[in-house]
């Protein structure tokens, strides 16, 4: 009697084992069976996720991949074009002041004997830092601050010009020379076609009995002409009241190792300055002595002299 009712349990459990897989497939059909029953790997989670991302890399590959082909086989026609090819006229410098000649972008290019070549064009950076070089040795820039391509066949550089600070006066009217205030020598063409207009504004260096030696763009290579120029330019932010007109060298001892500068300043109405040696000192109160007579006394023609006649402020 108990034999039946267990066989009748096998056969039951055997029935649902075997209709299962047929429940479950109807149910996934119609959307019925819970999602948590039989969830998702979570390989295949991610992928779905991601799948938009990698699909977006891949259009971004092939799309780079036939440009950088196609611009590959046209790269060489189009970099001869004009929009693409230097020119004199496709270089833009920093407005001149007058004492630089206008022709300096045809000045610069004669000198750096460019030709309409392949390699001169905007988008080598090897010609560009060429260009900027040439520009950098020219004798009238001091610095080249910054060089811009830009399309179509635009170069621009934002220059520094260098400023004439003195004019070297050398003895028996050998010669009138511009330099800056680190000494270096300028030309002076701009300055003696009307000395009484352009190089009468400058402070006059006396005393020097050396010749620059190199070029223009060059130091003059005289200790004295350098300190002369530092001196001009430390001067120069007050000399509308001061009214220094020039500065005298004197040198003493013969030996180059041993020979002592002192500089002696005169104003328009010849009243004589004892300046003393050179370098400036980082405390320097010479200047400011004399702007404090000008104060006092309205000008240095008017302040007192010492028993040398002259205004000592060494």
């Amino acid at each position: 009697m108990a034999v039946r009712p267990v066989w009748g349990h096998l056969r039951l459990h055997a029935a649902i084992f075997h209709e299962t897989p047929t429940i479950l497939h109807n149910m996934k059909l119609n959307g019925s069976m819970p999602h948590e029953l039989f969830p998702e790997h979570p390989a295949k989670l991610l992928l779905r996720a991601t799948m938009p991302f990698w699909l977006g890399v891949l259009l971004v590959l092939i799309v780079t991949g036939i440009v950088y082909s196609g611009w590959h086989r046209v790269r060489s026609r189009v970099v001869r074009a004009d929009d693409y090819c230097f020119s004199a006229a496709s270089v833009h410098v920093t407005e001149t002041p007058p004492w630089v000649p206008e022709t300096i972008v045809n000045d610069v290019i004669a000198d750096f004997n460019i030709g309409r070549t392949s390699q001169t064009t905007l988008i080598n950076q090897e010609w560009l830092q060429e260009l900027a070089a040439a520009f950098q040795a020219y004798h009238w820039v001091e610095s080249v601050e910054r060089v811009r391509a830009s399309f179509p066949a635009t170069v621009t550089l934002d220059l520094t010009y260098r400023t004439p600070i003195c004019m070297v006066l050398l003895p028996n009217m050998a010669g009138v020379y511009a330099v800056d205030r680190h000494g270096v020598l300028l030309a002076s063409d701009y300055f003696t076609r009307n000395l009484e207009v352009n190089a009468n504004r400058y402070i006059k260096v006396l005393g020097i009995n050396s010749m620059p030696i190199g070029n223009l763009g060059d130091k003059w290579r005289d200790v004295a002409v350098e300190q002369a120029a530092a001196l001009a330019n430390h001067l120069n932010p007050d000399n509308s009241i001061l009214r220094i007109v020039s500065i005298r060298v004197e040198k003493t001892g013969t030996n180059p190792y041993n020979t002592r500068h002192d500089y002696y300043l005169a104003t328009s109405l010849d009243t004589e300055i004892a300046w003393g040696e050179m370098p400036l000192a980082t405390d320097d109160s010479r200047k400011e002595r004399l702007l404090e007579l000008v104060r006092h006394y309205g000008s240095l023609d008017k302040a007192p002299l010492n028993a040398n006649n002259v205004i000592d402020v060494r």
